[in-house]
């Protein structure tokens, strides 16, 4: 697996983590809030290294 690919993952799983705590009960809004923002952004990211991924033709990595 491509090394910028492994890289994300890892930071895939701690903003899993991190919004986690979300997920099941009910929250301030604007702990809610701020999830949205960080999931947004990281949501920007992943688009962006499955472009890469596709111009380099690393179709595994692209798929992961």
């Amino acid at each position: 697996m491509n090394k910028e690919v492994e890289s994300f993952l890892k930071e895939f799983i701690e903003m899993i983590r991190e919004c986690e705590k979300f997920c099941f009960m009910s929250r301030g809004k604007e702990f809610q809030q701020e999830a949205v923002k960080k999931l947004t952004t990281f949501k920007q990211k992943v688009t962006s290294l499955k472009e890469q991924m596709i111009k380099v033709k690393d179709e595994d990595s692209a798929n992961t």
